[in-house]
C-alpha cells in the first residue's frame, strides 16, 4: 500500500503541473536555458544518487550476475526497447526506449520490503538498479545524442573525445579533493572536515551540470561520498517530485497513450527477458521475483525531460509509460505475494548453487 500511495502522490503532482501550465500557457518550456539547466541537475542528482547507493563490499559477493546486469542486461533491455518503439511506434523516436530502460533505485524499497525474496537475490536486485540507472542514463545522452543526429561520426566523436577528457578530469580532481580530505581527517579528526566534504561535493556537481560531465559525476559518486546521513533520500525524492511537476508541465500538449502503454509494456518484459537470462543460481521463486521488478522513477522523468528539447513529444509518450511500467509492478508483484504457489525445487543451471539457496531448496 505504501508503494501505491506513493505512486499515487506522483500522479497527482504531475497533474498539478499540468494544472499551472494550463494556466499559464508555457509551451516553449523545453527550449528555455532555466528548464533545460534544471533537468540537467536533476539529472546529475539521480546519478550521483544512484551511484552513491552502490555497496561495493555486498556487490562483491554477486560481482559475475551484477556485471551482467550492468552491461549485457543494460545493453539487452536497451536494444528490446530501441527495437519495440522503432517497429511499434516510429523510428523517429527509436531512442524514447531508451530513457525507460533503468530500474529506478528509488523505488525498488518497495519490492525489498516484501516477503518472498531471498537476502542474496535482495541484493542482486538493489546493486542492479544502482548499477545499470546511471549507465542507462549515459547511454542515453551518449548514444542517444548520436542516434538523434543521424549516425553521423564526424565531429561527434571528436566532441565525444573531448567530453571523455572533461569527464576524466572531473574525476581526477574528485579523487585529490578525496584524498587530501581524507588525509586531513585522519591527521585531525574534526567534523569541519564533513562539512568540507559536502560544499566540495556541491561544487563538483555545479562544475558537472555547467559541463554536462554525467559520466564523470557517476564514476565520482562511487568514492567521493562525505557524510550526507538522511539529507540525500530526501534532496532525491525532493528531486522525483519535482521532476514529475516539470513533467507535468510539459503535458499541456496532450499524452500519447497507445504508444505509452506499447512502450510500458515492452519495458516491464524486457526486464523479464534480462533476468531469465541472468547468470545466477536462484531459486525460481527469486528469479520470478527478479523478472518482475522493473520500476521507473526519477531517471525516466529525468531523461525524457532532457529528450523533449530535442525529440518534442517524447515527455507525452514516457509519462504514460512510466504509469504502465509502475502499475504493472504493483500488480503483479501484489499478486505473487497473494497466491500461494508451490515453488519448484529445481534451479537453473547457472552455476553452484549458494549455500542459502540451497538451505532454502531442501
Amino acid at each position: 500500500m505504501r508503494e501505491l500511495r506513493w505512486l499515487s502522490g506522483l500522479i497527482v503532482v504531475a497533474g498539478l503541473g499540468w494544472v499551472v501550465a494550463a494556466a499559464a500557457h508555457t509551451r516553449d518550456l523545453p527550449t528555455s536555458t532555466g528548464y533545460q539547466y534544471l533537468a540537467t541537475a536533476l539529472l546529475a542528482a539521480g546519478l550521483y544518487g544512484a551511484a552513491h547507493g552502490i555497496s561495493l563490499r555486498d556487490a562483491r559477493e554477486s560481482l559475475s550476475p551484477i556485471l551482467f546486469a550492468a552491461t549485457i542486461g543494460v545493453l539487452l533491455k536497451a536494444a528490446l526497447l530501441v527495437a519495440a518503439m522503432y517497429f511499434l511506434v516510429d523510428p523517429r523516436y527509436a531512442v524514447v526506449g531508451l530513457a525507460v530502460a533503468q530500474i529506478d533505485p528509488l523505488s525498488v524499497a518497495a519490492l525489498l520490503d516484501r516477503a518472498g525474496m531471498s537476502e542474496r537475490a535482495r541484493t542482486i536486485l538493489l546493486a542492479w538498479a544502482a548499477f545499470d540507472d546511471p549507465v542507462t542514463a549515459l547511454l542515453t545522452v551518449y548514444a542517444g545524442a548520436w542516434l538523434i543526429s543521424g549516425g553521423s561520426a564526424g565531429g561527434g566523436l571528436l566532441s565525444y573525445a573531448g567530453d571523455l577528457s572533461a569527464n576524466a578530469l572531473l574525476v581526477a580532481v574528485a579523487a585529490a579533493v578525496w584524498a587530501v580530505l581524507w588525509w586531513a581527517g585522519r591527521r585531525i579528526p574534526s567534523p569541519a572536515w564533513g562539512a568540507a566534504g559536502v560544499g566540495a561535493l556541491l561544487l563538483l556537481m555545479v562544475w558537472s551540470v555547467e559541463g554536462v560531465l554525467m559520466l564523470g559525476l557517476a564514476v565520482t559518486g562511487l568514492f567521493f561520498r562525505p557524510p550526507l546521513g538522511r539529507a540525500l533520500d530526501v534532496v532525491l525524492r525532493g528531486a522525483l517530485v519535482l521532476a514529475m511537476f516539470l513533467l507535468g508541465l510539459l503535458l499541456t500538449g496532450g499524452v500519447s497513450i497507445v504508444a505509452g502503454i506499447l512502450l510500458g509494456v515492452a519495458a516491464f518484459l524486457a526486464q523479464a527477458v534480462a533476468a531469465l537470462v541472468l547468470p545466477a543460481r536462484l531459486s525460481r521463486r527469486d528469479r520470478v521475483r527478479l523478472a518482475a521488478g522493473q520500476q521507473n522513477g526519477i531517471t525516466a522523468v529525468i531523461l525524457a525531460l532532457a529528450l523533449e528539447p530535442t525529440l518534442p513529444g517524447t515527455v507525452a509518450i514516457v509519462a504514460p509509460a512510466i504509469l504502465v511500467v509502475n502499475v504493472l509492478h504493483w500488480a503483479v508483484n501484489a499478486a505473487l505475494g497473494s497466491a500461494r504457489i508451490t515453488w519448484p525445487r529445481s534451479l537453473p543451471s547457472h552455476g553452484p548453487a549458494p549455500a542459502e539457496d540451497r538451505r532454502a531448496a531442501s
